[in-house]
């Protein structure tokens, strides 16, 4: 445990020369007891055809899982990479149990973490499982800046995380450095909310210029830089905007300059388990095309529930269009309306979410209104009764 660290009893020759003779499994192998039909593995629970292979077809009424907690135990993965790990355990477990059974987790966040636990964890039955929801809050929509004290309040009112607003160079560079990632992380531990993603508004200056080579060069590299930030505060994700009232989408001959340009901030994203997603006025059939073009898995798409409706695409044909693509979801409504008050259906849109296996952060772009807090409270009750 690297919090709370017991003697290794690997540490003494001695010691392991005694207990390795009695180590019969090895990383891979299964051991079936013969007498009564139990058998035991040393096996990644991640890993769908390890399950498989362990269960032999067989469906239990009962799962038991205690996994390390991350932070406390083994080395630290980014909060990106322990939920996708999450994600994959949970639903490879789901997979193997029968219709009508159980599954107990043992955790321990306020013990290990030295902070609250996640809060909002939404379980709902999807096609392809367990789909898991963590709310979270535009510091924007709380009225306040992207400091300790937004993530304070949206910690008291019951959210999961808070989305920073990014509008500053320097400040992006702040962020891009270990001293910054620190101290973010130090505000996720002391108030209970995550940092869960960038909304890079420095992207808007590609907008209007990706004929010019020395201004993508320079986007390209804020990007990359914000893909760092992004992980070195323990983010999922980057919003990257781009908007145009009068021309739904882009034109055809920047359409391959933006393809080129998101390969190029593609493998870093990779290698550090970051999503960039673009939240745009296009339609889902040059969404699809960019998405495509690229071809990664940590490239795609920034739902939005009311922008779909906005732009004329609708938010169910935009969810039901790009399954795959969906990075990261915007809960919002139209006219500036809380949720639920303009002319979002979000039955529907809950509906569609769960129908993609849509798993991950719902994020709120709502507005503050004369009490920020009591304005986050009711969104935030409302998005719990809607998609538990």
């Amino acid at each position: 445990m690297k919090n709370n660290s017991l003697p290794r009893l690997d540490a003494s020759q001695h010691i392991r020369d005694e207990l390795l003779p009695h180590c019969r499994l090895q990383p891979g192998e299964i051991w079936i007891d013969r007498a009564r039909g139990h058998r035991v593995g040393c096996l990644d629970v991640a890993d769908s055809n390890a399950v498989q292979t362990l269960m032999v077809g067989e469906r239990p009424q009962l799962a038991i899982q205690d996994p390390p907690y991350n932070l406390a135990a083994f080395e630290r993965r980014s909060i990106a990479a322990f939920i996708n790990w999450c994600q994959n355990w949970i639903s490879h477990t789901d997979a193997a149990l029968a219709p009508d059974s159980s599954l107990y987790v043992w955790l321990g966040f306020e013990s290990h973490f030295k902070t609250k636990a996640p809060r909002g964890w939404a379980n709902r039955m999807t096609p392809k499982g367990i789909a898991m929801y963590l709310y979270g809050i535009r510091n924007t929509s709380l009225k306040m800046d992207w400091g300790k004290d937004a993530f304070a309040a949206a910690g008291a009112i019951g959210f999961d995380g808070v989305e920073i607003v990014l509008r500053e160079e320097d400040r992006l560079d702040w962020l891009s450095t270990a001293a910054g990632g620190e101290e973010v992380r130090r505000w996720v531990q002391e108030t209970g909310a995550q940092a869960c993603s960038i909304s890079f508004a420095l992207f808007r200056e590609y907008k209007g210029n990706e004929a010019d080579p020395a201004v993508r060069d320079r986007v390209v590299q804020l990007v990359q830089k914000a893909i760092r930030a992004c992980e070195g505060m323990g983010g999922v994700g980057i919003l990257l905007p781009y908007f145009d009232a009068e021309n739904i989408d882009m034109p055809r001959q920047y359409v391959d300059l933006l393809i080129e340009d998101l390969k190029r901030c593609a493998p870093l994203a990779e290698d550090l388990g970051i999503k960039v997603a673009l939240e745009t006025s296009f339609s889902t059939g040059l969404l699809r095309t960019i998405c495509d073009g690229v071809g990664s898995a940590m490239i795609g798409v920034y739902q939005d529930t009311a922008n779909a409706l906005i732009y004329g695409h609708g938010s169910v044909t935009m969810l039901a269009a790009l399954p795959e693509h969906t990075k990261l979801i915007h809960l919002k409504d139209t006219q500036r309306s809380d949720l639920g008050e303009g002319g979002v259906d979000f039955p529907a849109c809950r509906d569609a979410i769960a129908k993609i296996g849509y798993e991950g952060w719902l994020i709120f772009e709502t507005p503050a209104g004369n009490d920020p807090i009591a304005s986050g409270e009711k969104n935030l009750a409302f998005a719990k009764a809607m998609f538990g």
